[in-house]
């Protein structure tokens, strides 16, 4: 999604003195300063993902990788902030993101920046985690990726159902990942789903539920990887190209 021109700060700026004054609420005093300060806070933070392209900032820093290599990348702990389109109100919480290159890898700063990207403008949880799993496919040439998210909705929390606790988490998948197979087994057991049951693994068929497949030979789980850490982790795995195996799918409740 390109960048967008800039916005007009003088006209966010009346529309939020005639909101004030639509609620009964004159913007003196205490509120002299609140059009202003809410139209800053708009153009420069909760949808500056508007002001720049995701894919040119992956592609502005991917570099290409040795053939053969088939290492899981894992970034936790990402910050997200965004904004439901549907009431105006923020959005919170973290990202994981895991890809398995092939083509091309990014400096993990590049990923948090194309992630803030497309995260800070107006959009839903589910679309902003799909879209970002399909740029490392797309822009990466990545064979497999996912986007998992968890927020906090103010939409939740503050109005309708108020439910101050609750939290919304989406996984999005593309390319390898989305379809059943090593790939997509080695990337649910890093990221922890099959041990907590998300996403049990079924054999094909309708059978009994059984236990999920063995981790591909050569696969270790770093010690250093930890649900919630600040810190972006490359984790060492998974198949040989032979083993492991594209359409894409988003699990989350809204």
């Amino acid at each position: 999604m390109p960048a967008v021109a800039q916005f007009d700060r003088k006209a966010v700026e009346q529309a939020i003195a005639d909101f004030l004054r639509a609620l009964g609420q004159e913007p003196s005093r205490e509120l002299g300063q609140t059009p202003a300060l809410v139209a800053q806070a708009w153009c420069e933070d909760l949808l500056s993902g508007y002001a720049m392209d995701p894919a040119q900032v992956l592609r502005e820093d991917a570099v290409a990788v040795e053939p053969g290599q088939s290492s899981l990348v894992v970034l936790r702990g990402l910050s997200v902030a965004t904004m439901c389109p549907h009431h105006l109100l923020p959005a919170h919480g973290e990202a994981t993101i895991i890809y398995l290159p092939a083509g091309r890898v990014a400096g993990f700063g590049a990923i948090a920046r194309a992630l803030e990207a497309q995260t800070r403008r107006l959009t839903f949880q589910e679309h902003a985690g799909m879209a970002m799993a399909s740029l490392l496919v797309d822009e990466l040439r990545a064979r497999g990726a996912l986007c998992e998210l968890r927020l906090a909705h103010s939409c939740l929390a503050a109005r309708g159902a108020r439910q101050a606790a609750a939290f919304v988490e989406s996984v999005a998948f593309a390319g390898s990942f989305a379809e059943p197979g090593a790939d997509r087994d080695a990337a649910l057991a890093v990221l922890g789903h099959q041990a907590r049951g998300i996403y049990p693994w079924r054999p094909e068929g309708d059978g009994p539920r059984e236990a999920p497949p063995a981790m591909p030979s050569g696969y270790a789980e770093p010690s250093a990887c930890r649900p919630g850490s600040l810190e972006a982790e490359v984790c060492s795995s998974v198949a040989s190209e032979a083993e492991c195996k594209p359409d894409s799918s988003s699990k989350g409740k809204r």
